[in-house]
């Protein structure tokens, strides 16, 4: 290691906070990440690791080189040839997967068979039959966390926990809506292919329905409308929906990638017996309504505290790193078991 001082005012100072940081580097454990995929979101998920105290980006691997190579100068860590080279890499603990909706659950075996713990993106596999294998794989040790981040936002988890403490009562009404933009270059790859992406509600909808199969439990009747619209793509682009819950509770959905020009909305309407709320914003992430009795927090204080640098991505790698160190697992992390709960509903809702 070389370092180099060049604060005139407390040159000293400067040299000292500096070798700290250097013998910090050196001592404190941290979880090395290595990315499969490196398309049109990595930035998100490459930053969320590098920013983040605990945890590096030590290697990545695509099989376009020209994308692994751009990536891994600009988040210096060094770009693999081949899959099984970062799968054997001694350095990488957690193996985060970004590569096409059909991809993921073979994926997800390897992963587990080379013993490295597994971060995937949604869906974790786009049949229930294919995440039951990978729940009864012998590999399979609890070690996978789905990337559902928007669990992570303050919204969300205000949200959570009043269901946790009953403030809302039992839940009588659940409407989602998922009011999109995606313009027709957007389908021209593997998002245009039916059988690649499984369905709008695989990408574009699964962090909201994995939102009511926590707030409402399993569907018991559906009763669905489906359009596409844009002449050339076979992938929906609305999907509309009448739901009955066992619990007795009703809902509506709402999904769509035609609102024309830009995103509108990702919002969810909850009513219980005791109150209700209202979450809004781009990406579930601000809190527009709330009538609960006896309750204290402030809406403002809540959308206050999304702050730049700790996004919802950031978040759930701080989570995930804390969990790798310390033992100590968040609810908030999705499971695989969570993961194919929303294919599973997700095949019913297109059923």
């Amino acid at each position: 290691m070389s370092l180099e001082t060049h604060v005139r005012s407390d040159p000293k100072g400067a040299t000292e906070k500096s070798l700290q940081m250097l013998n910090n580097l050196l001592s404190e454990k941290r979880i090395g990440y290595g990315i499969v995929g490196c398309g049109q979101v990595f930035a998100k998920h490459g930053s969320a690791v590098s920013r983040n105290k605990y945890s590096e980006l030590r290697a990545v691997f695509d099989i376009d080189k020209k994308k692994a190579k751009k990536v891994a100068m600009r988040f210096d860590c060094e770009m693999k040839l081949n899959l099984d080279a970062l799968l054997s890499d001694s350095a990488i603990d957690v193996i985060n997967i970004r590569t096409p909706n059909d991809t993921h659950a073979d994926l997800v075996l390897k992963t587990l068979e080379s013993n490295k713990y597994c971060l995937c993106e949604k869906p974790l596999c786009l049949t229930a039959a294919e995440g039951k294998k990978i729940l009864r794989s012998k590999f399979y040790k609890n070690n996978v966390t789905i990337n559902f981040q928007n669990r992570f936002n303050p919204a969300v988890q205000h949200l959570l926990k009043y269901l946790e403490t009953g403030q809302l009562g039992k839940i009588v009404l659940c409407s989602v809506d998922v009011r999109w933009w995606r313009d027709d270059k957007y389908f021209e790859d593997w998002h245009g292919n039916p059988r690649r992406v499984g369905g709008m509600l695989f990408n574009q909808g699964a962090h909201a329905l994995d939102l009511i199969l926590q707030i409402c439990g399993p569907v018991k009747k559906i009763t669905k409308l489906t359009k596409s619209l844009r002449k050339h793509v076979k992938v929906d682009d609305i999907y509309l929906a009448l739901l009955q819950f066992q619990t007795g509770a009703v809902g509506r959905i709402e999904v769509t990638t035609y609102t024309k020009f830009q995103n509108c909305e990702a919002s969810l309407f909850v009513v219980g017996e005791k109150g209700s709320i209202k979450l809004g914003g781009h990406s579930f992430n601000k809190l527009e309504f709330k009538s609960l009795k006896n309750d204290a927090i402030n809406s403002h204080a809540v959308n206050d505290s999304l702050t730049e640098v700790e996004d919802s991505h950031f978040r759930l790698i701080k989570t995930l790193n804390a969990y790798l160190l310390n033992g100590k697992k968040s609810k908030l992390l999705a499971s695989a078991e969570d993961g194919v709960s929303v294919t599973g509903f997700i095949e019913k809702l297109y059923r």
